[in-house]
């Protein structure tokens, strides 16, 4: 994000930003005083928790030194090389496949060999030693990791992998999803209980097939549960390769809390394990029925933000006189670099969105004040 940009959030508080983002992402406001969603507690973490405990979680190589401490008994990537300069990087030390990432943001990386250059490298690093754009929008253990590059051994040298994330709550694996064919356009995922049962449940990318159930789930059970422990939520991802758990990250801010659950209800229920409840109390069906082998094809399921097969859960937002039309706001989306998750879901210049108390109303007038602090910039972030 451009410096200018930076000092310019100035006038818009995290609170008020976050209510925005997430009435355009959902259509509807967020309680985060009193979360009862998965979403809504992930939002009041993001604005409110600065404790030791989480300010380390987004550093990739104290994530892997807490891995090394708390499961012994899974592999940790090495890191081969880290630095700030290139010029430092002797790539005739490293092996044949390896990736580079930046040690302090997500959705960045690079997967080198042989054939790669210190010339390709900057190229497709630049850019990456900046700070992380979602600090702007409230992912804060993002400011406290170290701004380096790192380079680790590329697990399984270059063959497909799955990502198993997993949900700890308090200590407990309730739920997880595979992630196949990460960083290409064939990603899918699909989302399963504690016992490996698959379920009707879809979280803005689309189901892959039914998998067996590894050989050593309890062992990857174990790990996510150590790694996860402490926290009243953690999502722990780790990989399974010919039957050996390989630690990837922690996650503490899945997503930024902007991607819906369908059904709702889901949302409802991973709320109530974050607040130590069995099952949720506006959603008492819990999670989604689940699904056979031969899983519904994708249009049968609802795709709308915050859409819901459980009409019990359902959320209307009322109309009032202080509806002001999102044409007005689409300015501060563009201003602050939005989470791109809420830029991949444009919304509508019909749409609007209610103004129902007098902060809401400044944020109009800070929208308004940007915009003329902003005329002369020359580029956007």
């Amino acid at each position: 994000m451009h410096t200018s940009f930076r000092r310019l959030l100035g006038p818009v508080p995290d609170p008020l930003l976050r209510r925005l983002m997430y009435r355009r992402r959902f259509g509807r406001w967020g309680n985060f005083k009193s979360p009862s969603r998965f979403t809504e507690f992930l939002s009041k973490r993001m604005l409110e928790d600065r404790s030791p405990e989480i300010a380390w979680t987004c550093d990739k190589r104290a994530m892997k030194d807490y891995a090394a401490e708390q499961a012994p008994w899974i592999n940790v990537p090495e890191t081969l090389w880290r630095g700030t300069d290139l010029n430092e990087l002797d790539l005739s030390k490293l092996p044949d496949q390896w990736v580079i990432k930046p040690n302090h943001r997500c959705k960045a990386v690079y997967f080198g060999d042989r054939s790669t250059t210190i010339e390709q490298l900057r190229r497709v690093t630049r850019g990456w030693l900046r700070p992380y754009d979602r600090i702007a929008v409230g992912e804060w253990a993002y400011t406290q990791a170290r701004r380096e590059l790192i380079i680790e051994p590329r697990i399984g040298n270059g063959r497909p992998l799955i990502d198993f994330k997993t949900y700890v709550f308090r200590g407990r694996m309730q739920i997880l999803h595979t992630d196949a064919g990460r960083f290409t356009d064939n990603f899918q995922e699909l989302f399963y209980t504690r016992e490996w049962e698959p379920l009707d449940l879809i979280n803005e990318a689309p189901r892959g097939p039914v998998a067996p159930r590894p050989r050593n789930f309890e062992q990857m059970v174990r790990a996510a549960e150590a790694l996860g422990a402490g926290y009243d939520f953690m999502r722990v991802d780790l990989y399974n390769l010919d039957g050996e758990l390989w630690f990837g990250e922690l996650t503490p801010y899945p997503s930024g809390g902007m991607d819906p659950f369908t059904p709702d209800s889901a949302d409802f229920q991973l709320g109530a394990w974050w607040a130590g409840l069995d099952t949720a109390k506006e959603c008492p069906d819990g999670l989604p029925r689940l699904i056979t082998a031969s899983a519904p094809s994708e249009s049968t399921v609802a795709k709308e933000p915050g859409g819901s097969a459980n009409a019990a859960c359902q959320e209307n937002t009322p109309a009032s006189e202080n509806t002001v039309a999102l044409e007005d706001l689409v300015a501060l989306g563009d201003l602050v670099g939005l989470h791109s998750t809420v830029l991949e879901h444009p919304v509508t210049l019909a749409d609007a969105v209610v103004f129902d108390h007098p902060a809401d109303r400044a944020l109009l007038a800070a929208v308004d004040q940007l915009r003329l602090q902003t005329q002369n910039e020359e580029s956007l972030p």
